[in-house]
C-alpha cells in the first residue's frame, strides 16, 4: 500500500513537473509569410532608413525593396496578443524573436501571417588566443609615419603606401560587430577618434543599451588594428575613417541568439548608412554537440548570420568576416557568416606571409573560394585596455586589417562599388591565379589594387595611362600608342558634379606626354579627364589629395 502510493505520488510529481516545464518562457524565432499592409512603403524610406543609407543604395544603383521594410507592426500586436513577449523583428528576415512558453507558441502558429516558428538556443564558442608581449622595436624610416611595432602587418597589405598617398579611411564609414569595447573611449591611442567625432554611434544588442565600453576587450583589439593612432606604437590601416560600435556577442551565455542578434546589428548599420560591415565573430560547433551546425550548413545560404551578411552586401555594404580559427581543430573549416556568398572571409598569415596553422580552412560546402583572402593574423600588435600594446593572434585581428585596406581604396576610389572594391582586393591579391584552401586568393596589396582598378575597372587600356594618380601636385603626364603621336588631343577636366573645370589642347609628343590641365588650385577630390583624339575619345578618373 506504502509503494502504490509512492507511485502515485511519483506519477502525480512527474506531471506537475513536465507541465511546468512547458510553460516555461523560451525564446524562439516566428518567421512572418509576408509584409502585406504594413505602413510602411519603399516610397517612402525616410520613415526606416536614413539619408546616407539612401545615398549609398542610389550611388551603386541598389533599388529599396520589401525587404528593407520593417516587419509589419501589426504582426507584432498579435504576437503580444497571444501572450509572447517580443524581444525584437528582423527585417531583412522578416521575423521576429520572442520569449513564450510552448503552448503560447502553438497558438501563434495558428495566425495566418506566421510561416513557422524555431528556437533560438545553440551554444557556441569564439576562440581566440591571446599572448601579452612587446616585440623589438621596428621604426619604418621610409615612412612620415613611425609604425613602431606595427609595421609589419601594415606593410604587408601596402597600407603604408596607400598612407603615404593620403589615404586614411576619411569619409568612410565602419561598423565593427563584435563582443565589447572596454574602456575604447578612454584611451590615448584611440583618443583622436573621439575628439574628432569619428564615433558615429555605438549600441549593445545584448543589453538593449547604448554603453559599449564595460563588457569585453575583444573588440577593442579588433578596433584598434584599424584605428589606433600612436606613433611608435601602433597605426590602424584606417585610422581616420568613423565608426559605429555595436555589441552583439554575448561572452557569457554563448547561445545561438548571438547569430540573430548579429542580424539586428547589420540592419541597423545598413539603417544609419555604413560604408563597411568588419566583423570578427564566426559560429560553427557549440558546447553542446546536438546543436552543432554542419560543413554542410557553410553554404552561404542556411545560418541566419550568412544570410543576413549577403543581405548587407546587397544593400552596397562591403561586408568583411574572419575566417575562424579552426583550423587545428575536428571543425577545421570556416565559420559563419564567413561563408556568405558576398562576404570576404579573411584568413591568417604569420609575419613571414606563411598560413598560420589555426586559421579556418575552404571551401564553403557549397565550392565557394573561401577564405577570399588573407592578413597578419599570428602576433598582431593591438591595443590593451590599460592603455598599452602587445600581440594577439587570430583571424579576427587579419579581418580589421583588411578593412582598413579597403576603406582607405574607396576613399581613394569613391565611385566603385562595394563589389567592384572586393573584386579589386581579390585580383591584387598575392595567388589570384592560383587559389588555395588556406589563403584562398591570398594576401592582397594597395599598390596592386590601385593598378587593377585603373586598367580594368575604368578601362584605361594597355597603351594609355595617366600618372601619377592620386596626384597630390605638379604636373600629370599620359603615355599613348605610337598611332597618336605628333597628332593633337583635348583634354577636358570635370568635377563630380559634371561640370567642366578646365581644357587643354596639345599634341601627343611621344610615349610620355605632359599637360599642365591640373593645377594646385583645384580642390581635393575626385575629377573625370576626357582625352579626346582625332579617332578615339578616352575617359578615366584623376583623384587629387
Amino acid at each position: 500500500m506504502v509503494g502504490i502510493n509512492k507511485t502515485v505520488f511519483l506519477l502525480t510529481f512527474c506531471l506537475f513537473f513536465f507541465e511546468a516545464l512547458s510553460a516555461q518562457n523560451k525564446k524562439y524565432i516566428v518567421n512572418f509569410k509576408d509584409k502585406n499592409n504594413s505602413p510602411y512603403t519603399v516610397s517612402n524610406p525616410l520613415f526606416y532608413l536614413s539619408p546616407k543609407a539612401i545615398t549609398r543604395r542610389a550611388k551603386q544603383n541598389i533599388s529599396i525593396t520589401s525587404n528593407d521594410l520593417p516587419v509589419n507592426p501589426n504582426y507584432i500586436d498579435s504576437l503580444i496578443g497571444k501572450g509572447a513577449q517580443v524581444l525584437y523583428s528582423l527585417k531583412w528576415l522578416n521575423a521576429a524573436v520572442v520569449l513564450a512558453d510552448s503552448l503560447q507558441m502553438v497558438d501563434i502558429n495558428t495566425l495566418t501571417f506566421v510561416k513557422n516558428y524555431d528556437r533560438v538556443a545553440r551554444e557556441m564558442t569564439i576562440r581566440e588566443s591571446n599572448t601579452e608581449c612587446i616585440t623589438t622595436k621596428h621604426k619604418n624610416k621610409k615612412s612620415i609615419v613611425d609604425y613602431g611595432n606595427c609595421y609589419t602587418q601594415i606593410h604587408m597589405l601596402q597600407a603604408d603606401n596607400m598612407h603615404s598617398e593620403g589615404f586614411h579611411g576619411e569619409g568612410i564609414v565602419i561598423a565593427v560587430l563584435d563582443a565589447g569595447f572596454k574602456n575604447a573611449s578612454s584611451l590615448g591611442y584611440l583618443s583622436h577618434l573621439y575628439t574628432n567625432s569619428r564615433v558615429l554611434a555605438t549600441y549593445d544588442f545584448v543589453d538593449d543599451e547604448i554603453d559599449v565600453y564595460d563588457d569585453h576587450e575583444h573588440g577593442l583589439e579588433v578596433l584598434s588594428t584599424i584605428a589606433a593612432f600612436q606613433s611608435g606604437n601602433l597605426i590602424g590601416t584606417a585610422y581616420n575613417a568613423s565608426f559605429v560600435l555595436l555589441r552583439t556577442e554575448d561572452d557569457f551565455t554563448e547561445t545561438e541568439i548571438e547569430e540573430t542578434n548579429w542580424a539586428r546589428g547589420a540592419e541597423y548599420a545598413d539603417s544609419i548608412g555604413v560604408d563597411i560591415i568588419s566583423s570578427s565573430l564566426g559560429y560553427s560547433t557549440f558546447d553542446n554537440p546536438a546543436t552543432n551546425h554542419t560543413y554542410m550548413d557553410l553554404n552561404g545560404n542556411t545560418t541566419i548570420a550568412s544570410i543576413a551578411a549577403d543581405l548587407a552586401a546587397s544593400k552596397g555594404i562591403l561586408v568583411i568576416c574572419s575566417a575562424g580559427n579552426e583550423g587545428t581543430s575536428a571543425w577545421q573549416y570556416l565559420t559563419t557568416p564567413a561563408d556568405g556568398d558576398s562576404v570576404l572571409a579573411i584568413g591568417a598569415v604569420d609575419a613571414n606571409m606563411n598560413y598560420a596553422s589555426f586559421s579556418s580552412l575552404g571551401p564553403s560546402s557549397d565550392g565557394d573560394v573561401k577564405p577570399d583572402l588573407a592578413a597578419m593574423g599570428q602576433d598582431v600588435i593591438v591595443g590593451s585596455t590599460s592603455g598599452g600594446f602587445k600581440t594577439s593572434s587570430g583571424t579576427s585581428f587579419s579581418c580589421p586589417l583588411t578593412t582598413g585596406l579597403a576603406a582607405g581604396i574607396w576613399q581613394a576610389f569613391p565611385t566603385l562599388t562595394n563589389m567592384q572594391i572586393a573584386d579589386a582586393l581579390r585580383k591584387s591579391a598575392s595567388q589570384y591565379s592560383n587559389p588555395d584552401k588556406y589563403l584562398g586568393y591570398g594576401i592582397p596589396g594597395y599598390l596592386k589594387a590601385k593598378e587593377y582598378i585603373f586598367d580594368s575597372i575604368f578601362n584605361i587600356g594597355i597603351d594609355f595611362r595617366i600618372f601619377p594618380n592620386p596626384i597630390k601636385s605638379g604636373y600629370l603626364y599620359f603615355t599613348s600608342g605610337v598611332e597618336y603621336f605628333n597628332k593633337p588631343v583635348t583634354i577636358r577636366m570635370y568635377d563630380i558634379l559634371g561640370r567642366q573645370v578646365a581644357e587643354d589642347q596639345i599634341l601627343v609628343a611621344g610615349v610620355k606626354t605632359e599637360t599642365n590641365i591640373f593645377a594646385d588650385a583645384f580642390k581635393d577630390g575626385v575629377y573625370v579627364l576626357r582625352f579626346q583624339f582625332p579617332d578615339k575619345t578616352i575617359k578615366t578618373r584623376l583623384v587629387k589629395y
